[in-house]
């Protein structure tokens, strides 16, 4: 019971730091000052995007060559609003017929306006959908997932198409599993993180599934079995590689998306203090429950990785400990292409939240609906659109 309550645990604490906002006032980098990575933000405008709910499951896609911001509500409206940046045309694809089925959402990928990818959470089947809604065809994994030892698919920090015709996804040990189930905390744990992390299925749309799963002992790198290393799945694609980070480790992993193998670390110095936390005891969990949520308040961690395509600089989103008082500081430690640190700087942690989003032009970077006018908040996503300077 306790393995099983501790799983779950992960979406909600992932979930619970996406709430953490902004308000329309104008921000520029370093309060105005100059950074030495040469990087200079104006704001434009806050860009009101009427999608009828309001949303922090928000991504960029480039379709047919063309930038759209895509915003999902899985449990209300049960929709995908999709919005083209530059032509202003927009659709809405409807998903109550699989929500109502039954299904839960963990994400979307969306290829094209008639290939439009969902992934279920726990059942670990993939759907593909044309712009009506109507699904077309589906995955199910289970018994390749089974076959590796007991796992289950989940969703990263961005999509799980690495590119047209290759999916890669995270995934999860599962304590409820046939194979996993008989197992000791102990040696539940030990799998858990020697285990693989990643799901490659290199041809998606052929009818014989070529699978194999990777990018083993990855928590080895930072913890061990007695610790509670529990977190979301942080794995981003960005510039042909992926890339993963933790709660508990201050360092960005590059993975080979071809060997599910790392490849380089890359250790995050922020001038704030260390980026990282120290995972409870399963022990302490046991006596507090209350303990996990205390440590991710309480300590800073890396929060998200963007690229910047016009400077060629990663972006890396630090998330501060909490202040009484005020919403929850953050900064953006600023990486050159070959991964040196050139710059630490913030933005108005007090009106601004820390999930950015990266397009061609600059940033969008969500207002808080607490401060977005009251009979609209839960109708329109209010973001911040910056442009480099």
């Amino acid at each position: 019971m306790f393995l099983n309550k501790i799983m779950r645990l992960t979406f909600t604490i992932s979930c619970f730091f996406l709430f953490l906002a902004c308000n329309k006032h104008k921000q520029n980098v370093n309060n105005g000052d100059t950074p030495k990575s040469g990087v200079s933000l104006n704001f434009v405008e806050n860009r009101e995007f009427e999608s009828g709910f309001s949303s922090q499951n928000i991504q960029i896609e480039v379709i047919d060559k063309e930038e759209y911001i895509c915003f999902s509500d899985f449990f209300t409206s049960k929709k995908i609003h999709i919005y083209n940046l530059k032509t202003e045309e927009e659709i809405w694809v409807d998903l109550k017929t699989m929500i109502d089925f039954g299904f839960k959402i963990a994400g979307i990928e969306i290829l094209s306006l008639d290939t439009i990818l969902v992934l279920t959470q726990y059942r670990n089947q993939l759907f593909f959908l044309n712009r009506d809604g109507v699904i077309w065809k589906y995955i199910d994994f289970n018994p390749q997932l089974e076959e590796i030892g007991g796992y289950e698919l989940w969703s990263g920090k961005t999509p799980f198409m690495f590119n047209d015709t290759t999916a890669i996804f995270p995934i999860s040990l599962v304590a409820e599993s046939e194979i996993n189930k008989t197992l000791s905390e102990d040696d539940f744990y030990k799998k858990y993180y020697s285990g693989p992390n990643l799901f490659k299925v290199d041809n998606i749309f052929d009818e014989d599934l070529n699978c194999n799963a990777g990018l083993y002992d990855l928590y080895n790198n930072f913890t061990d079995k007695y610790f509670l290393a529990i977190e979301g799945k942080y794995f981003t694609y960005l510039n042909d590689f992926i890339y993963f980070f933790s709660n508990y480790s201050d360092t960005i992993y590059q993975v080979d998306p071809v060997s599910l193998k790392l490849v380089r670390k890359v250790k995050i110095n922020s001038t704030f203090g260390k980026a990282y936390m120290k995972p409870v005891t399963r022990k302490l969990q046991k006596e507090n429950n209350t303990a996990l949520n205390s440590n991710f308040k309480e300590n800073m961690s890396i929060n998200s990785i963007v690229y910047i395509t016009e400077k060629e600089q990663y972006w890396v989103v630090v998330r501060h400990a909490e202040k009484e008082g005020s919403n929850r500081p953050w900064s953006v430690v600023v990486l050159d292409s070959a991964f040196n640190e050139l710059d630490e700087f913030t933005l108005d942690h007090d009106n601004l939240n820390l999930n950015i989003r990266s397009y061609s032009d600059g940033l969008f970077i969500p207002v808080n609906r607490d401060k977005i006018q009251k009979d609209l908040r839960f109708k329109v996503n209010v973001l911040a659109q910056y442009e480099y300077e």
